[in-house]
């Protein structure tokens, strides 16, 4: 979970919440992403799915199958 004021994110143990330490490196990354973003400029909002699509994707989140359901829904 990140919070914007004051910045921080807050993350169970790998070994509390059951993943691997690889899985707990790619939320990690996403939520400092989230953190980043945020910080683009406090006084614009910027969209949520925007937010998310950046933070996946810069957390190495988004696969094949993710592109191709992007790809099918912005056909005409």
């Amino acid at each position: 979970m990140t919070y914007r004021y004051p910045e921080k994110i807050i993350m169970k143990d790998p070994s509390m919440s059951h993943i691997t330490k690889n899985r707990f490196k790619v939320v990690l990354e996403h939520e400092l992403n989230h953190i980043m973003v945020n910080r683009i400029d406090p006084n614009r909002t910027i969209p949520r799915w925007f937010k998310e699509g950046f933070a996946m994707f810069y957390s190495n989140e988004i696969s094949l199958n993710h592109k191709l359901d992007v790809l099918n829904e912005i056909r005409i």
